[in-house]
């Protein structure tokens, strides 16, 4: 397939379409799920108002605090327990980004003190802004957009350098539960 007319050359997209079943009278019967996009950005291209946004959303003291929030986590723990599921994140973006990248995903402590460890790794290689971008590179922003660049195009069918305030905060609202 060419490449979509507003995607910068030399960046990376998948883009394939959904297979829709018609029945024999023009109605639609099943549509499969969009279809899983990347596209890959340099971190010069994500404007600033997107990293506050999605800041603002998921980690408002992200760049003051250390790498895991013990309180967070603790006040997500307390929820958990309360509801008898896993049901509040409290997690940082640095360990998001773990989260994503380095486990599973499952919701079990194991997994929370791996990624804990992790995250403080990551912490010491990197900064706080290149760990921001490597997060908004792959997190899932629903409808099949990972990363912020494909979010940008699914949703906006612009590049994430064109995203305007009220694009970003939609985006960042996604963010909390992209699939619902």
């Amino acid at each position: 397939l060419p490449l979509p007319a507003l995607v910068p050359p030399g960046h990376e997209v998948s883009i394939s379409q959904p297979n829709v079943l018609y029945a024999a009278n023009g109605q639609v019967l099943a549509k499969e799920s969009a279809p899983d996009l990347r596209i890959d950005v340099p971190e010069s291209e994500i404007p600033p108002i997107v990293d506050d946004a999605v800041l603002a959303s998921e980690d408002h003291g992200y760049f003051q605090g250390g790498p895991i929030s013990i309180r967070g986590t603790l006040r997500a723990l307390l929820v958990d327990v309360e509801s008898g599921a896993p049901v509040e994140g409290g997690s940082t973006i640095t360990q998001q980004y773990v989260k994503n990248v380095y486990t599973n995903g499952s919701r079990t402590l194991i997994r929370k003190f791996k990624e804990a460890i992790l995250a403080g790794q990551l912490s010491h290689e990197y900064s706080k802004a290149q760990i921001l971008y490597k997060y908004l590179s792959v997190v899932y922003f629903g409808d099949g957009a990972y990363g912020v660049g494909a979010a940008a195009e699914r949703y906006f069918h612009l590049p994430v350098s064109q995203l305007d305030a009220s694009q970003a905060a939609i985006l960042a609202g996604v963010l909390p539960a992209p699939t619902a």
